[in-house]
């Protein structure tokens, strides 16, 4: 059975018709599945996915992190992120992998991909599973949440750990008292819960930003990691990212690494659109089009 590609996203963003379709492009044969809401319903299914309501979907254990979960969080997180979109973000980025593992076990899967719904995808995923087979999981967000190609066994263990760990006042009272004392723009959210899940696991990990010296699968363009980067108005900067012999690629250590996926996180729509441009043989690098000053010049 092929594993499905699947996106957990509540609201219907202007991003999300892209980085369905470019799924939809590059892996015309997978069951590319959202686990959504109304709002979203018509833009997945006028791409080519399947729409579920995440709501329908419940892991065994969802009752249990129901009724342990508490927002842990200082002052300057609570009053930036505490409600987006007319929702708990804080309590969805925990829950979402609960709706998650009730439709991978609904419809048993033994894996499954996950990216966040901010990523394009750049190639088909089938030949991707052969060298992440030894693996149990893989990680974005610089190896610090799960992410990409996972078993969904994996899955359950974390979201049972997660449900300890709100369960361990003493481990609470630490995460608060820090949020309290130092850190008032943090929270408790799912990446630290994986990152307490993987210092007590002993399944195997990849982070995927490390998958071979040729290849990876980006974490996130605003962000370095290694790569050169190009400046646009002023102080910002993305990966220096291009088209060249066919595929989008970055430098690193002097050398073309390939992308297989881009994180999009932080970048307006257009930088959507340079990926089909390049997709299509434009060799323009995306900085370009993102400078205010001559994104016209390009087209854009």
């Amino acid at each position: 059975m092929t594993s499905p590609l699947i996106f957990c996203h509540y609201g219907n963003a202007p991003y999300l018709k892209f980085t369905f379709r470019c799924a939809r492009r590059t892996n015309p044969d997978r069951r590319l599945v959202l686990l959504g809401d109304d709002s979203n319903r018509k833009t997945a299914l006028d791409e080519g996915w399947d729409h579920f309501d995440y709501r329908e979907f419940r892991s065994e254990s969802q009752d249990q992190f129901d009724q342990v979960y508490s927002p842990i969080q200082g002052k300057a997180f609570r009053e930036k992120h505490n409600i987006r979109g007319g929702k708990d973000w804080l309590k969805f980025v925990f829950e979402r992998w609960y709706h998650v593992e009730g439709f991978a076990k609904t419809h048993s899967y033994d894996r499954f991909w996950h990216f966040d719904s901010d990523t394009m995808v750049l190639r088909n995923l089938d030949e991707y599973e052969a060298p992440l087979q030894p693996y149990d999981y893989t990680t974005h967000c610089n190896a610090t949440c799960l992410n990409g190609y996972v078993k969904t066994d994996l899955l359950t263990q974390y979201n049972d750990h997660t449900i300890s760990l709100f369960k361990d006042a003493e481990f609470l009272e630490q995460q608060q008292r820090e949020f309290d004392e130092h850190h008032p723009e943090f929270a408790f959210s799912e990446m630290r819960a994986f990152q307490e899940f993987m210092s007590n696991s002993e399944a195997k990990g990849l982070h995927l930003m490390q998958f071979s010296e040729d290849e990876v699968f980006d974490d996130v363009l605003r962000q370095a990691q290694g790569f050169e980067t190009a400046y646009y108005n002023k102080d910002m900067f993305v990966k220096d990212i291009r088209l060249k012999n066919g595929r989008i690629v970055g430098t690193r250590d002097g050398r073309d690494v390939a992308f297989v996926t881009l994180n999009m996180s932080w970048l307006p729509i257009l930088a959507y659109r340079w990926v089909f441009r390049a997709l299509n043989g434009s060799e323009t690098p995306l900085a370009k089009p993102l400078s205010s000053k001559i994104r016209r010049k390009y087209g854009f």
